[in-house]
């Protein structure tokens, strides 16, 4: 099986945003594999996707005073970052790399899998990512450079590039760039859109949405690059970029066994679902002015600003790298999805409540 190291000892790998969809997924895979798997958390965090038994270790970044930020040169409207400290669960400030480097230190960990970040499924928040995909990043990796760690794998995406604009792309860019400029081994994982059967995140909302509705709108007819990566194929690369030699200081892209627009991803999520929703073309503007009013009023809309920019500015990955390297061999879409169907994408429709009481029989009219 991919990523196993016959004859070595195992691996002990502290995985960041374990709790996720993709962090979850990268500890069952280590697991799997016959390592170890510890799971960095914040206190108080759902931790319902973590097998039973995972080993935890948690910390929590607590915001200290503004200071002036190199943010400020990639979005010119953002004029201060955050600086910050954290602690681990007794609460033992940690200020500097040196002391930093104890929680890394108690983890015992030969590499790491940085899965967590604040991703675009809400209202964007600049302060917000800047801090935890760029500053709280570069905290852990002086620490992870003073504790000697063995291998940083950085899981980054696709929208991570300069001509993207959005808040979310802009931050995972920045993040690359503080990792590539570390003294540590490294490697950068670029998936597409990561889907599972977790009933959370972008793809399972868009897969209530076909599911549902009669009509599906799609921005500028949906006619972008749309990657879409199972989590599970996406845990086995990561596991290979944490353990292979030949995976450092490289960037690996990954994405489907297809190449297909975001209106060709939506229509086979039709087809798998024995669906004809009507697919509706929606102009930019409108677009734009449908995401600026969801923001405004719900928590989480169905299409963001920040969405919209990245779905604008996507590109196709090349999974050549990938394949060669890590062994990345990534299953049909259509597969992969009803794999994510048979456990549970989509909630179970009601069953009818039948009347408890039974009724009356009617008496036969006395002849």
């Amino acid at each position: 099986m991919p990523g196993e190291r016959e004859g070595q000892p195992p691996l002990r790998v502290l995985v960041t945003g374990a709790n996720g969809l993709a962090g979850s997924a990268v500890v069952r895979r280590v697991l799997a594999a016959g390592h170890e798997p510890v799971a960095l958390l914040r206190p108080g965090a759902d931790e319902t996707l973590l097998p039973p038994g995972t080993e935890r270790l948690y910390w929590q970044i607590v915001q200290l005073s503004p200071r002036p930020s190199d943010w400020a040169l990639y979005f010119p409207e953002f004029h201060a970052g955050e600086a910050f400290e954290a602690h681990a669960a007794t609460g033992t400030p940690v200020t500097h790399p040196e002391e930093a480097s104890r929680v890394f230190s108690e983890a015992r960990a030969d590499a790491v899998v940085h899965c967590a970040a604040v991703v675009s499924t809400g209202k964007p928040d600049l302060a917000e990512s800047f801090r935890m995909n760029v500053e709280v990043t570069r905290l852990l990796l002086a620490a992870a450079e003073h504790a000697g760690l063995r291998r940083w794998v950085q899981v980054s995406s696709m929208s991570a590039h300069p001509e993207n604009r959005s808040i979310y792309g802009g931050t995972k860019w920045q993040q690359e760039l503080a990792v590539r400029q570390s003294r540590l081994s490294w490697a950068v994982l670029r998936p597409g859109l990561i889907y599972g059967p977790q009933r959370r995140g972008i793809f399972a909302r868009l897969a209530q949405i076909v599911a549902k509705w009669n009509v599906v709108p799609l921005p500028n007819g949906g006619n972008e690059p749309a990657a879409a990566v199972h989590v599970d194929d996406f845990a086995d690369a990561a596991l290979r970029a944490a353990q292979e030699d030949t995976a450092a200081n490289q960037c690996f892209e990954l994405g489907g066994a297809e190449r297909w627009t975001f209106r060709e991803l939506v229509q086979t999520m039709a087809d798998v679902l024995g669906r004809k929703p009507a697919l509706l073309t929606l102009p930019l503007p409108l677009c734009r002015l449908a995401a600026i009013a969801g923001e405004a009023v719900l928590p989480r809309p169905p299409l963001t600003t920040d969405n919209l920019e990245g779905l604008l500015t996507a590109r196709w990955p090349d999974i050549t790298a990938a394949r060669e390297v890590l062994g990345f061999s990534p299953r049909p879409f259509a597969e992969g999805f009803r794999e994510c169907l048979d456990k549970g994408l989509l909630p179970a429709e009601p069953t009818p409540i039948r009347n408890p009481v039974p009724r009356k029989r009617r008496r036969k009219a006395k002849s």
